[in-house]
């Protein structure tokens, strides 16, 4: 049984009539559950003050005045009340998992414990979660042979990532052009045209309509473009896309020139009733 003091706010456990603390007696009457499962025994996640009242939603900590954000059925962290950084890396975990790939619990906390030696610091949790997620889709997906499902998968971990802020998800995105480019080079595309939305930036539409061959664009890669100023909430900002860009053969060059050359004629015909000058 455990029981709060009325007094100092100690935690007491046990069968006992006063407080260990300041001594004096505890109010009889229901025992409070175990820490964890308290209102009471939940603590900020930023300064680990007590918390009067477990929040069940967005709520901002009296003490130290960061928000606590609630998210519940997460495995990756303690409890459900979580800093920003981690409610990001536990949505971000979740939708890994949607992707089949699933990181446990022990092997994030090793990970983390790796990158704080080589850092030198507490590495962001939302960081940790896209560097394992790396790791795996690099033994993952070079192993895949439809470049499609690989650039629709990575497209979507980037625009999850961007959504959290993570810094990463410019390489995911990067790396999903690859696959898409890929795509176009099977296809047996030679050249592709940069499309961009109408209400794209000026940054965006300044590269718009440019062609490329698919070896100039995976060797400059213009595509995400990294001074992209787009304004998103739900994904990546930058929003151009590559689109197939048919040349003409020779023999449709031929078909057109002969169709120019044939209403010219017809002009000079309709404009000189009739005379044709000698050597047109």
């Amino acid at each position: 049984m455990i029981r709060r003091c009325p007094h100092c706010k100690e935690l007491n456990m046990g069968q006992k009539d006063h407080c260990f603390r300041c001594k004096k007696p505890l109010e009889p009457g229901a025992s409070t559950p175990t820490p964890g499962e308290s209102d009471i025994a939940v603590k900020c996640p930023y300064c680990q003050a007590d918390l009067v009242k477990a929040p069940k939603r967005l709520t901002t900590c009296k003490t130290c005045g960061n928000r606590i954000h609630v998210v519940n059925k997460q495995t990756l962290f303690p409890g459900a009340r979580l800093t920003r950084d981690q409610a990001d890396a536990a949505y971000l975990h979740s939708w890994l998992r949607t992707q089949g790939l699933n990181i446990s619990k022990t092997a994030f906390r090793d990970t983390s414990h790796s990158m704080r030696l080589k850092l030198g610091m507490e590495p962001n949790p939302v960081e940790v979660v896209a560097y394992m997620a790396e790791i795996k889709f690099q033994k993952d997906g070079f192993r895949r042979n439809d470049p499609v499902e690989t650039y629709e998968t990575y497209t979507s971990l980037a625009n999850s990532l961007s959504a959290v802020g993570c810094q990463h998800a410019i390489v995911w995105m990067r790396r999903a052009f690859v696959y898409d480019l890929q795509q176009y080079k099977e296809s047996g595309y030679a050249t592709v045209r940069i499309d961009c939305r109408e209400d794209c930036c000026r940054e965006c539409a300044e590269q718009k309509g440019q062609v490329f061959t698919v070896a100039e664009a995976l060797s400059s890669m213009p595509l995400p473009n990294v001074r992209c100023s787009c304004a998103s909430e739900d994904g990546f900002p930058c929003r151009c896309r590559y689109s197939v860009q048919i040349e003409p053969s020779y023999d449709d060059i031929d078909d057109v020139l002969r169709q120019v050359l044939e209403e010219v004629d017809r002009q000079v015909l309709e404009e000189t009733d009739g005379y044709h000058p000698v050597g047109f």
